[in-house]
């Protein structure tokens, strides 16, 4: 007969080895997830960047310009898609929030019109107006409030954050009190840093 030791000896050993299967069993899983989260992640990345073709536009104009920014491998991307069948197409344009919002409403206009022709021309017929619908936004505030938020870090990020997502005022005031920060230093950061990206046709 097997003594009560050895069996306790035996019994530990089962334990412990099939503990340690469990154990690289779950390590595995954990890295098979992890895996997948990054596949899964990347494809959604991915099929983000290849939906939304971004054009730019200088300051103050209207006119496409494949020259500007990152414009060249818009237009090469929007060649591509149009290549495919397309049953619609949606632009959203906007622009930066610097300047009179009555003049920016205005090139916000002109430069739908200006992407637009665009879009039909460089299909070759492919495109009609009536296959187009666009929107319009005068002022980008939100496109800023995503951009510092996730970029700006100097010493008035939370009074400029505060000043952007402030409800009840006009964007006449919100740019004046931006205007007012570290003498003016601040705005003119922002302007130079952020707007030339807030000036856009997104298709």
């Amino acid at each position: 007969s097997m003594c009560f030791c050895c069996i306790n000896a035996r019994l530990f050993v089962f334990l412990h080895q099939n503990a340690f299967k469990a154990m690289k069993m779950k390590r595995a899983l954990s890295i098979i997830v992890s895996v997948l989260i990054f596949l899964i992640s990347g494809t959604a990345a991915a099929s983000v960047h290849s939906e939304h073709i971004h054009f730019h536009f200088r300051f103050d104009k209207t006119a496409v310009d494949t020259t500007y920014m990152s414009n060249r491998d818009s237009y090469r991307r929007l060649i591509e898609s149009i290549s495919k069948p397309i049953q619609s197409v949606e632009i959203r344009v906007v622009s930066s929030p610097e300047g009179s919002e009555r003049r920016n409403s205005y090139l916000a206009e002109q430069r739908a019109q200006a992407i637009t022709d665009f879009v039909i021309e460089s299909s070759h017929g492919k495109i009609s107006m009536d296959d187009i619908r666009i929107t319009v936004t005068a002022e980008n505030w939100e496109g800023l409030l995503e951009a510092v938020t996730e970029n700006y870090h100097r010493h008035d990020r939370i009074k400029v954050l505060e000043i952007i997502s402030t409800e009840g005022i006009s964007d006449a005031t919100r740019e004046w009190r931006l205007g007012r920060l570290d003498n003016g230093y601040t705005w003119n950061y922002i302007k130079r840093k952020y707007c030339p990206h807030l000036r856009q046709a997104c298709i």
